[in-house]
């Protein structure tokens, strides 16, 4: 389905020599930056001068923002320069600086130079530091007028370059990096710095509530020992969360990320059974939107709305608030998805045990279809038919949550009207994409919440089905216009737009008429035929098939449905047609051609044949299920043998309909 996954740290395969591709970088034809730029201010790092090696380590920290500069350092072994020597150096600014060029370093570079930094054991003067720097606090604390302001900044630096650091580790690399930080037991020392008596600046509570919102991520020992540590840790995160920061001073940013925090302790709790309402992700959910919608309506700091006293918030702070924000909103949403349709999921265990037995190996499946007698009745037939088809929950059977206080009304009525605006940019810097992707992501996810388990009686539903056209004519097709070659942008609004016109059974305003003016339609098969994944292939399918059940568009059906025979037609061996879009393309067609009474049945399916095409297509199509991997792909094996007999099925039964 559609859904966007929860947002998770990189997990990345090892590689054997993750700076590979940097040794063998061809320095040729970057002779002259290497030579005015980087050569002078490596050697300056171990210059005999203080100033100059301070000097040498700022501009590091500023040209690894470059990426020729960055991959000319990483070739002049710039991780072990700064690690044997800035680190270990005895003015305290070029250690400082040190570990902001090592952070700067992780940001830009990502999953590699983590990798890289982790195997040369930055965990080892990670941990020193980290002592260090609570030993220089907890000084401070107890004599604030001993040291002057620089040096009171130093030290917050300090502990910002460091923690970042370790954020970085761990979003950006392995379990098993994160499972050695929190070996290092960081806990008490980032729930320090967020302690109120430590009067840690906002920049640095932002760093350390941001470490410790990645580290808590799936870290089940961590998040225990958060929970059982009684008045310990968890008191000061729901005081944290439940503070709304006001003013242009405050502490978003640091508020978002520990709403993080208690999400990842939802979670958590929610899979023992832990029925402490405040640690609940409807309280979360809640907590989590308003900061968003603060977030957006922060004023750009002027002369006369800033206290003297006060740095206000910056606009990189802001957006990082307002991108938390949806990555936490997203899979809180994810979250209750889960756990509504794990609740479905015991509700029809004993209906699937039966349908197993149906479906126990390929020789039945075969055998099953063989078996389907010429003879059989119209009504028998129509039954399986029906069961194909069945695409929608019966909405008796739909769980109904009409208070107005549940997260589902929450989603509906708080949740979409914030995110519209943050899906549809003024600008398009990266910044300003990276927020709509992310806000196109939870509006995905909360689009098929509503469309797959709100019964379509619900007052909930009704309202999100008058959104839905809305969120159609101003959103996706204006973003489809852009003709923006963005992948990830291209696979959220492809998601989006899948739930969106299933929710409304494909019946959506598409562009026509006029010079130039192309279909929606057409712009979702143009994006397949572009596509580089079979995940944005599939859910451009599962577009396409919605926007052609439409009644009343025939020539619309009919593009609609040579495309997907044209997909099918190209399965191997003749084409390459991948089996995720091919699954998706058939049960597509089984929706759209369900019904002789539908108006396009006869004048697209019947007129132009399908059913030759598709009998044709039948055999190639059973060859490429029985290819899928059944330990690698359970799942999609598991729909792919019940597709092939579905269509099977569907064949027959459209062959006889007409001959009633």
């Amino acid at each position: 389905m559609g859904r966007a996954n929860r947002v998770r740290k990189n997990r990345e395969t090892k590689k054997a020599d993750p700076l590979g591709s940097v040794r063998n970088l061809d320095i040729g034809q970057h002779a002259a930056i290497r030579e005015a730029k980087i050569l002078p201010v490596v050697k300056n790092i171990s210059s005999l001068e203080a100033n100059e090696r301070i000097e040498a380590v700022t501009a590091v920290a500023h040209l690894v923002e470059d990426q020729t500069c960055r991959k000319l350092l990483l070739k002049e072994r710039i991780v072990t320069v700064l690690m044997e020597q800035a680190l270990n150096d005895s003015a305290p600014e070029v250690i400082v600086k040190g570990w902001g060029a090592l952070r700067n370093l992780a940001v830009e570079e990502g999953y590699d130079v983590c990798i890289h930094m982790y195997r040369k054991d930055i965990l080892t003067p990670i941990s020193a530091a980290i002592d260090k720097i609570h030993k220089t606090i907890s000084f401070l604390l107890s004599d604030p007028n001993s040291v002057d302001s620089v040096a009171k900044k130093l030290v917050w630096t300090y502990a910002e370059n460091v923690v970042g650091l370790l954020t970085s580790l761990c979003s950006e690399g392995t379990e098993e990096i994160v499972n050695a930080v929190n070996k290092l037991n960081p806990l008490p020392f980032l729930m320090g710095l967020l302690s109120p008596e430590c009067k840690t600046p906002r920049t640095t509570q932002n760093i350390a509530a941001q470490s410790l919102n990645v580290l808590t991520e799936e870290q089940d020992e961590l998040i225990q020992s958060i929970v059982e540590s009684g008045d310990v840790f968890l008191p000061l995160l729901l005081k944290l969360r439940d503070t709304m920061p006001v003013g242009p001073a405050a502490s978003l940013l640091r508020t978002v990320a520990i709403c993080g925090v208690m999400h990842n302790i939802s979670d958590f709790v929610r899979a023992s059974e832990n029925k402490n309402s405040a640690l609940s992700d409807a309280v979360n959910l809640t907590k989590v939107t308003a900061l968003i919608d603060a977030a957006t309506k922060i004023l750009p700091p002027t002369n006369g709305n800033v206290p003297t006293t006060e740095e206000p918030i910056t606009e990189e702070e802001r957006c990082d608030a307002i991108q938390t924000g949806l990555e936490t909103l997203s899979s809180i949403i994810a979250s209750l998805q889960e756990e509504i349709d794990g609740n479905i999921s015991k509700s029809t265990a004993g209906m699937d045990d039966m349908m197993d037995e149906d479906f126990e190996d390929d020789e039945k499946d075969e055998e099953a279809v063989e078996e389907i007698d010429d003879s059989a009745d119209d009504e028998a037939m129509q039954d399986d038919i029906a069961m194909v088809t069945a695409g929608d929950r019966d909405s008796s059977e739909e769980p109904t949550d009409s208070a107005d206080q549940s997260p589902t009304f929450h989603l509906i009525n708080v949740a979409i009207p914030l995110l519209l605006p943050l899906c549809n940019p003024q600008d398009t810097t990266p910044r300003s994409t990276t927020i709509q992707i992310r806000a196109l992501n939870c509006l995905n996810n909360i689009s098929w919440t509503a469309a797959t388990t709100l019964p379509h009686s619900s007052s909930l539903f009704k309202i999100f089905e008058k959104q839905a056209p809305l969120i159609w004519s101003s959103l996706i097709v204006p973003i489809l216009n852009s003709n923006s070659a963005d992948v990830e942008l291209a696979e959220a609004v492809a998601s989006l737009s899948w739930a969106i016109a299933k929710t409304v059974g494909g019946k959506l305003s598409l562009s026509e008429g006029g010079e130039g003016v192309i279909g929606e339609h057409k712009r979702f098969m143009s994006l397949y035929n572009a596509a580089t994944t079979d995940d944005l292939r599939t859910r451009c399918v599962g577009v396409l098939g919605c926007l052609g059940l439409a009644q009343g568009r025939i020539e619309v059906n009919k593009e609609v449905g040579v495309f997907l025979l044209t997909i099918l037609s190209s399965l191997p061996p003749t084409g390459n047609t991948s089996a995720e879009p091919a699954i998706e393309a058939v049960d597509a067609l089984f929706d759209m051609y369900a019904d002789a009474d539908f108006d396009y049945d006869e004048p697209v399916f019947v007129k132009h044949n399908f059913i030759d095409h598709l009998t044709a297509i039948y055999p190639k199509f059973k060859a490429m299920t029985k290819k899928i991997d059944r330990r690698k792909f359970p799942e999609l094996r598991e729909r792919g043998d019940e597709a092939a007999v579905n269509l099977r099925r569907f064949i027959d039964y459209k062959k006889k309909e007409r001959a009633k």
